[in-house]
């Protein structure tokens, strides 16, 4: 049961109404990738980087970065201000702020002008990845 799905667990726990499961990794196999804005910023790289580490630590499984040019109709993590992001109702976001949302198929994390969208993406890390993780440690 270990090795079945990171974050349908995650998204199960989710409060906001959104979808119920979708698998995303499974047996250490993923369809999904963690993607970017073709014109990204550093922010939004580094955001895409440290998703991609701790899946990887987490869940053994190496979740490609791309630009979104090259991930068409495919399910992903979105992040920062893709075309994707803007198919979803977002409000406006200030500075350091960040929104954090779902479609029962993607996720995004979208950020303000500053350092919001790293800040979205080490609260999503913290509050669903860091339990998934330990609980399959104490699997093990």
């Amino acid at each position: 049961m270990k090795n079945l799905t990171l974050l349908v667990l995650i998204l199960l726990s989710w409060s906001c109404n959104w979808a119920s499961d979708f698998p995303v990794v499974i047996n250490k196999q993923t369809e999904y990738a963690i993607v970017i804005p073709n014109k990204n910023n550093a922010h939004e790289a580094k955001a895409a980087s440290a998703l991609q580490k701790y899946i990887n630590l987490s869940m053994g499984v190496s979740m490609l970065v791309v630009n979104e040019n090259n991930w068409k109709n495919k399910p992903g993590f979105f992040i920062g201000n893709t075309i994707k992001s803007k198919s979803f109702n977002i409000p406006k976001i200030n500075g350091e702020g960040y929104f954090l949302s779902s479609n029962q198929k993607d996720v995004i994390i979208v950020g303000g002008s500053g350092k919001g969208v790293l800040y979205g993406t080490y609260a999503f890390l913290e509050k669903y990845l860091e339990p998934i993780a330990a609980k399959i440690e104490n699997q093990r």
